[in-house]
């Protein structure tokens, strides 16, 4: 005889295949659907142990947030970036700092390919990579709520931006703001400067390493393009 419980999860299958599809999409392929929808039914089966319908919240409620949590622990415990690309990350953030001390200025891809000893179309190859690795790690860290002390401490990264801001091109400004304000695609943005759609990552990239290096690293490339969304972005008059 199926107990309510069983009843509960049976129903809420389709529940944990839709929330792990949506982690997925955010991050890489090699990452198994499989693995997100295992650890989300373990998320499923805690939520039907715990869950008190005399509090008033449905349980697709409930359990939702229950089983993203579970998939999210599982991703911390997965291992699945190689640790050649972490490294990769490492030496691109250690050249980049170096140049720009040296150059008293953010370096261009190929000085940065130069500095790195690798050609410039590898250093397109791996940029999108430990992007993606940034975006991912910022994904999976605990969701836990904001203390007062991390509070102020994101106020003052808010305001470290904002004046990084004013130190980008006139280029660069007008790129963030059509990008992330307006939400415009790279192609599109390539329209309005009368350039073609590499050239507008170009400038995005050479922007956001800026930014980065001006918070001294304090935050993931995930967690900058949540504050560029919020910073204030009218480019400057010529």
């Amino acid at each position: 005889m199926r107990t309510a419980r069983d009843t509960l999860v049976h129903e809420s299958l389709l529940l944990v295949r839709r929330v792990a599809l949506q982690v997925a999409r955010r991050l890489p392929t090699q990452v198994e659907l499989s693995d997100l929808t295992q650890a989300g039914c373990l998320g499923l089966l805690d939520a039907a142990s715990r869950y008190d319908g005399a509090r008033g919240v449905r349980f697709s409620t409930y359990a939702e947030l229950r089983i993203r949590g579970s998939i999210l622990d599982g991703l911390r415990e997965l291992d699945w970036v190689p640790r050649s690309v972490r490294r990769r990350g490492r030496e691109l953030d250690a050249a980049s700092g170096r140049l720009e001390a040296r150059l008293g200025r953010s370096p261009n891809e190929t000085e940065l390919a130069a500095e790195l000893d690798i050609a410039v179309s590898d250093l397109g190859r791996i940029e999108p990579t430990v992007e993606m690795v940034e975006t991912t790690d910022d994904l999976v860290r605990d969701p836990n709520a904001i203390d007062p002390h991390e509070a102020l401490a994101r106020r003052e990264l808010f305001r470290i931006l904002v004046e990084a801001i004013e130190t980008l091109t006139k280029n660069e400004r007008l790129v963030m703001t059509l990008y992330y304000y307006e939400e415009l695609t790279m192609k599109a943005v390539g329209e309005v400067l009368g350039v073609n759609e590499s050239r507008v990552s170009q400038i995005h990239k050479k922007a956001v390493r800026t930014l980065r290096k001006r918070l001294g690293g304090r935050v993931s490339l995930a967690g900058l393009t949540g504050l560029v969304r919020t910073a204030e972005l009218a480019p400057q008059a010529p």
